[in-house]
Parts: C-alpha cells; sequence; structure tokens
C-alpha cells in the first residue's frame, strides 16, 4: 500500500470515529451566536470524557464538516476554547484537550497534598534534595538568622500521579530543621507533608501565617527538565515566608508552578470612600 494510500484510509477511520464520538453534527443555534454553540459542544466532549486529557480533537477542517459550519465560526470557538484552558494548540501538530487546571484559592493556605485531593487527583511528591548548607545573604535575611547559619535545604517535585505539578525550594530555619529531616527521611512519596506542616506539628502550632509574593515568570533550562515544561514557557512563581504567630521566621520557599497546570483564585471586596 502506498503511503498516500495509507494516509487517506487513516483519515477516514479517524472521520468515522470523531462522527461517532462527537455530538449532532448539526447545531441549533437558536439566539446565541454560532460560535458559542459550537463551543458549548465542544466543551461538553471535553467535560464528559468523550474528548480525554491529551487527546487529539478533530482538525479545523473536520469540525467544519462535522458541525456544518464555517472555519471562521469554528476558529472562534476554539479560541474561546483556548481561553478557557480547555485546549492547547501545539503548531504543525494539531490542537489538544488540555488536562485539568489545579484551582488554588488565596483566601487561605492549601497545602499541595489537599489542592490535588480537592480535584480528584493523586498527589505524589519526589525528595531532589535534603541537604545543610550555609544560608545566603538572602536566605539569612528572610529567616532572619546570622549570616554563615548553617539551615537545612530541602528540594521536592510535586506531582499528580507521574506528572510534575510543582517545585519546592525551601530553606528551614535552624531550631526546627532537624524535626523537617526527620520526617521527610521517614516518610512515604505520598505521606509526604509539606514543610511547613511538620513544623506546625513539631511546634504544637494550629496555624502558621504565610507572607507570599506571586509572580509570572518564564521557565528557564534549570527546572525544564524537572517540571517537563520548555524554556521560556510561562510559570507562576511564589516566594513565601513561613512566620509563627508570634512573627518568628521558620521557613522560606520558592514555589514554581507551571502555568498551564495552575489558577489561582482570589475574592477581594471594594470599599467606596467617604465623600471628604
Amino acid at each position: 500500500m502506498s503511503r498516500q494510500a495509507h494516509s487517506a484510509g487513516a483519515k477516514s477511520r479517524r472521520a468515522t470515529a470523531l462522527r461517532k464520538n462527537t455530538i449532532t453534527a448539526h447545531l441549533g443555534f437558536g439566539t446565541q451566536p454560532g460560535y458559542q454553540v459550537l463551543f458549548n459542544s465542544l466543551y461538553e466532549n471535553i467535560a464528559n470524557g468523550t474528548w480525554r486529557p491529551a487527546a487529539q480533537i478533530p482538525s479545523e477542517r473536520e469540525l467544519c464538516d462535522l458541525y456544518q459550519v464555517s472555519r471562521t465560526m469554528v476558529r472562534q470557538a476554539l479560541l474561546n476554547a483556548e481561553r478557557r484552558g480547555l485546549v492547547m494548540r501545539v503548531p504543525g501538530k494539531g490542537t489538544f484537550v488540555a488536562h485539568q487546571r489545579i484551582q488554588q484559592d488565596l483566601d487561605h493556605l492549601t497545602s499541595f497534598r489537599e489542592a490535588l485531593q480537592a480535584h480528584s487527583l493523586e498527589p505524589w511528591s519526589r525528595i531532589l534534595r535534603v541537604d545543610w548548607e550555609i544560608a545566603s545573604t538572602l536566605v539569612a535575611r528572610r529567616l532572619e538568622v546570622p549570616a554563615g547559619t548553617r539551615v537545612l535545604a530541602v528540594d521536592i517535585l510535586g506531582l499528580a500521579g507521574d506528572r510534575p505539578m510543582a517545585l519546592y525550594n525551601s530553606h528551614i530555619e535552624p531550631s526546627v530543621a532537624e524535626t523537617v529531616r526527620r520526617a521527610l527521611a521517614d516518610a512515604k512519596s505520598n505521606e509526604i507533608h509539606s514543610s511547613y506542616e511538620v513544623i506546625a506539628q513539631a511546634l504544637k502550632l494550629d496555624m502558621l501565617v504565610a507572607d507570599q509574593l506571586f509572580e509570572a515568570t518564564a521557565a528557564d533550562r534549570a527546572i525544564t527538565s524537572q517540571l517537563g515544561v520548555s524554556v521560556g514557557s510561562a510559570v507562576f512563581r511564589v516566594s513565601s515566608i513561613f512566620r509563627t504567630p508570634q512573627g518568628m521566621p521558620v521557613e522560606t520557599r520558592v514555589a514554581i508552578y507551571p502555568g498551564d497546570r495552575y489558577v489561582f483564585h482570589a475574592i477581594r471586596e471594594f470599599h467606596r470612600s467617604a465623600p471628604p
């Protein structure tokens, strides 16, 4: 069989499978714009599991044929889906269903384990490094310890199954560092708690206060292989200082979250100033 004949046969089989797995090929637009109705249909295919994460969805031409709509309408629907984080376009390859994003609410602190379990994902952790080191000037200042102090450095990769989701680089204040080191040495990969959870337990505290700075930045080569992202791709960089209720810093941490795997949510109030 020639390569062209094989390709034509594969396209024919794919089109047949798509027709079986695609909601109605004819859309009743009613009062909604056609592209919105098409978007709703695409959304339903993703939401009900017909199109699974990482699966390639029909091409623009196939969607035109399947739904009997124009190329312009298809492109608008796909653009809406991409903006919503439902699909991702790969130049030269096609459009694929995006993996589920983790929503982190910013009104309270949620551990990596809790955040994934809330989305019905199985959290795992891989310890990359646990080592004593001399605190840098920045780390010493953030932990409020003298320059030259030995602190515990901890690097942990958080995963959902085998998919990297977050990279944590922590430095632990000396008075609680040994407790954290022992806890990490004894824990299994699916039982590793965030280091600040271990610290709170060791100090018998019901709460810690996190002072956090969120930045949008680009992935550099140092993290691409660990997080499975390309150089220059969007990531969130979250710098945190964890303090006791009395204000003592016990951990400084930099967390990196891939931009295509997380969204952060906050509710804020507007209070109108009283007129003079």
